[in-house]
Order: structure tokens, then sequence, then C-alpha cells
């Protein structure tokens, strides 16, 4: 049976970990949606930093242009301008959690800007575009698209009604932003996702990869940057648990390129 629903909210994360940007359209590769997880913030030993090691990232807004200038802004600090570095500058490998992906290094003075708000020695990567790899596991979608800074597959989709089945449950209601979804659908029902081999809006077909296993991250108050204690993690390990994983959203991939607007129709 076919489930109709539509698309309430979409959203990129231009650096990984930092603060989501709310669109009303945005374009869809087979890579994910322009200019998600782009840029990546490392420690000085290359390890891959986000929010469990500074909750400050969830301060930081990440603006992107059309010719892909990176606008930085945080609390309490003047804003930071990002040029796009020259495709021929040194590329450092990076390891994100196994997986072997290559950064562009952008410069000192993003470097000392992250390094004072977050309080932690840092610079900041942009993927490298001429970076390749064999397979999804190595950093790269079946036909050979580059992933980006992205965990699994490119486009995490959540509907509404499975937040609200979960706020139900919770003493205290938690927004959406806790699971930093790509895609919110309304009209699927709860879970529906889950349940779902395709997705179909317009001319683009998403496909099913694997649900998502969450992490202490969707703990962190998102506007205050603090962690706010064991919900909604604790609550969600009692009915979404498989094995030693607690699931909520799920993984989808595109089948090919197109554009997605809030209000677009979703079959399901």
């Amino acid at each position: 049976m076919t489930v109709t629903g539509q698309i309430s909210a979409l959203y990129i994360y231009p650096v990984k970990s930092c603060r989501g940007v709310s669109l009303e359209r945005v374009e869809c590769l087979p890579s994910g949606l322009r200019f998600d997880r782009e840029w990546v913030v490392v420690s000085t030993n290359g390890k891959v930093l986000t929010q469990r090691d500074s909750t400050k990232m969830a301060l930081i807004e990440a603006h992107v242009s059309g010719d892909a200038t990176l606008t930085l802004q945080a609390p309490g600090v003047s804003p930071l301008v990002v040029p796009p570095v020259q495709r021929h500058a040194c590329s450092v490998p990076v390891d994100l959690w196994g997986n072997p992906r290559a950064g562009i290094d952008q410069g000192d003075e993003a470097a000392a800007w992250l390094s004072e708000f977050l309080e932690i020695e840092c610079r900041l990567l942009r993927y490298d575009q001429d970076f390749s790899a064999p397979d999804e596991q190595q950093g790269a979608h079946n036909d050979g698209t580059a992933l980006a800074f992205v965990d699994c597959s490119p486009l995490l989709v959540i509907s509404e009604e499975s937040l609200d089945d979960l706020n139900e449950r919770l003493h205290e209601p938690v927004p959406m932003n806790r699971f930093r979804p790509s895609i919110v659908i309304s009209g699927l029902g709860a879970f529906e996702e889950d349940r779902a081999k395709t997705l179909r809006v317009g001319s683009l077909t998403l496909y099913s990869a694997k649900p998502c296993a969450r992490c202490v991250m969707t703990t962190i108050d998102q506007e205050k940057a603090v962690a706010a204690g064991p919900e909604p993690l604790r609550t969600l390990s009692k009915y979404r648990r498989d094995g030693d994983k607690v699931l909520f959203g799920h993984y989808f991939t595109p089948e090919n390129a197109g554009f997605l607007t809030v209000g677009d129709q979703v079959l399901a």
C-alpha cells in the first residue's frame, strides 16, 4: 500500500556537528544534499571533533554561498568568512569512524577562530573532491560519488509522527533538532520511514539504507549547547533497541539528482 506524506522541513549541516541550516529548497545529488557536511573540524592530531568533544559546536552557525564561501557565526565573536581554498592545496587524510576520507585545510585564520571559540586546538578542513575510494564503506556511494563527511548514507529521514510518538512517552518533549535530520516528513505515520523500501519525491527516488543508531548527542540541548540529561536516549532504549543499538530515524540514499522543496509530496 502506498502511503503519502509531504516534506515539512529540510536541513543541511555544512560543518559536521555544527548547527543545522533550515532550507525551503535544496539540490539533492547522488552524494546527498548540496554543501551538506562538506567541512569538518579536526583536532591537531587529526581526530574528527563533534559535539561529544565540545557541546559549543551546537552554537556555531555555518552558511554557504553559491560559490562555496563559508561564513561562520557564533555568540560573542565576530563572523568569519572562509573563501574557497584552491583545489591544488595540500590534502590531509581523515579517519571518519574507521572510514578514510581526505580534506583540504582551510587556513590559519579559520583554525584560530574555531580554536578560540571551542577552546580546543583544531583545524577546519573541506572535503577533498579529488579523493577517491573503492566503495561506500570507504567513503563513496556505489557509483563512486563522494559522500563527504557523512557517517553513513547521505540522507537521514524522520517523520513528525515518529517524534510525536516519542514525545508522548517523555515528561518533557524534545524538538526535532536533537536528531539532526536531513528531511522531515509529515503524514507518513510513526516509523513508516523504517518500513519504506523507497521514498519517491517527484523525479527523485531515495532508497532505504539502514536505521540510524543514536548516541549521546541526542541528549544535548541544541539551543543552549549543554548536556540536558539522559533523555531522550533513555526512553528510546526501552522501545527502540536492537541489540546494543538504540534506533531513531532512517538513512536513505538518492538514486538520482533533483531538487527537494518543503511541501513536496512524498510517496512511500
